[in-house]
């Protein structure tokens, strides 16, 4: 598979990028970027500087790879036409809700009965069974601290910034200490 180029279009109205195949003629990019810009082919002149002294020509048999067209070129368009250029639309990733997420087993243990009667008490008093672990319960969602997440992954928490730890040293009189 061939790979496409990309030519860079600067026009009076802005930017635009057009792809084309190697093999394509100058003929075929004339007729993209009419396309593309929305422009009679007749009214379009294209050249290879900003100066416009350089014209690309129209040529049916000379192809995008003899003209040296590498990717990324920059090639400057002059018409007495106005160019809208084609919006292409962009497409938005949906935004995640709860309802996305795959259900999460309950793993919590009940180790004594009063902790269960806590629970319980805890959940008739407006706030979830999980509430009385310290984590926030939101319509049957657990959520948990990001440490707690990164723990029950197996990550070293203690590794990461803003984590001091203190190893406990004895002090010696007379002898100096770190």
């Amino acid at each position: 598979m061939e790979k496409l180029v990309v030519l860079r279009l600067r026009a009076r109205e802005g930017h635009s990028r057009v792809e084309v195949s190697p093999q394509a003629s100058l003929a075929e990019v004339y007729a993209r970027v009419s396309e593309q810009l929305r422009l009679p082919r007749d009214a379009l002149e294209i050249f290879l500087d900003q100066r416009h002294r350089e014209r690309l020509p129209a040529s049916p048999e000379v192809t995008v790879a003899k003209a040296a067209l590498p990717t990324g070129a920059l090639l400057f368009i002059k018409t007495d036409a106005s160019a809208t250029i084609a919006a292409v639309p962009l497409q938005h990733a949906a935004p995640m809700t709860t309802a996305d997420l795959p259900p999460e087993t309950a793993t919590k243990n009940l180790s004594s009965p009063s902790s269960s009667s806590a629970s319980s008490s805890a959940y008739q008093g407006g706030q979830g069974a999980s509430a009385g672990s310290g984590d926030s319960g939101v319509a049957g969602v657990n959520f948990k601290s990001f440490d707690a997440f990164l723990r029950e992954r197996k990550f070293a928490v203690n590794d990461l910034p803003g984590c001091t730890s203190y190893k406990p040293r004895r002090l010696e009189a007379g002898r100096m200490n770190k």
